[in-house]
């Protein structure tokens, strides 16, 4: 099932539940009940295709190679940081670089670096994600992403 398909089936399903709102706000408690109970079907309609999805979805090495040729992808890496196309090779868990203890600031700097690298991961995910085909999952990781880079930018000394 497409991701197209995917939010229709949402938005319908959403459609029922505020019309099974409506109606039980008139009193017409029965058709309301008929309305939810169509948004529930559909709801339990889409987590069955989430489920057999999530068991028949191609390991993401499959697409590396496509996506490797992708210009949009390849940008997308370097806005990152990430140099090398190869990206299942870096993750979070870089060595750190070796600082002087000097204290309050040295903490704050200390900080800073891991909220970068959590960014970096976040966006890393985000983009293994969109491959794999899982949009809705990789727009949280940008949106967490970007949750992240807001509380670098507050907490940055000015």
């Amino acid at each position: 099932m497409s991701s197209r398909d995917r939010f229709k089936l949402q938005q319908e399903s959403l459609g029922h539940k505020r019309q099974a709102l409506k109606l039980r706000r008139e009193g017409r408690i029965e058709e309301a009940e008929k309305s939810f109970e169509l948004a529930k079907a559909l709801e339990a309609q889409l987590e069955e295709y989430a489920a057999h999805d999530s068991t028949t979805v191609a390991p993401v090495d499959d697409v590396a190679v496509e996506g490797l040729l992708d210009p949009e992808l390849l940008s997308a890496l370097r806005a990152i940081g990430i140099e090398d196309a190869n990206i299942s090779s870096q993750g979070p868990g870089r060595p750190e670089h070796s600082k002087p203890n000097v204290g309050k600031s040295d903490n704050v700097i200390q900080e800073g670096s891991n909220l970068e690298e959590q960014i970096k991961a976040e966006k890393v995910k985000a983009l293994n994600l969109k491959r794999a085909g899982k949009q809705a999952e990789a727009l949280d990781a940008l949106r967490r992403a970007k949750m992240l880079e807001k509380k670098l930018n507050s907490s940055a000394p000015k």
